[in-house]
């Protein structure tokens, strides 16, 4: 490449693709930031539809790799039990002993939380220790 040449390519005015790039890169930096760092191309993508701005999910991908913003994923954190609740006292009654004689004498309890995209499932499950056979099992959004 001659040094003309060079020279002439750093004057060189930004083209229009360029210019368009820049301003829509402030308005994904702009998205991005408002909702902390979790919206992605798809989301960026329909934010700037309904604001008016229709582009290629691709194009908000390029942009968002070339400022160098990522995605944070998130986790799903279990509920921790706190041990130390000076309110509730729960005492141990079977004292880690798991046998009994007869049915119906102790029943074992539990719930789990499953999340789902319409909201959080509660699952309750009773189970009767002797005979192992689930007496009771409700499901609850």
């Amino acid at each position: 490449m001659s040094k003309s040449g060079f020279y002439k390519y750093l004057q060189r005015k930004s083209s229009k693709w360029e210019l368009e790039n820049q301003a829509l890169s402030e308005e994904i930096k702009l998205f991005f930031e408002e909702h902390r760092g979790r919206y992605g191309t798809i989301r960026i993508t329909k934010a700037l539809a309904e604001k008016g701005i229709h582009v290629n999910r691709k194009r908000v991908g390029r942009l968002l790799h070339k400022m160098g913003l990522y995605v944070k994923g998130s986790r799903y954190r279990y509920k921790k039990y706190n041990r130390k609740a000076p309110t509730i006292d729960r005492p141990n009654l079977l004292k880690q002993v798991f046998k009994t004689d007869a049915k119906n004498k102790v029943w074992l309890g539990d719930i789990t939380y499953i999340p789902t995209k319409q909201g959080t499932l509660y699952l309750a499950v009773i189970l009767d220790l002797y005979t192992r056979i689930t007496l009771i099992k409700c499901a609850e959004s």
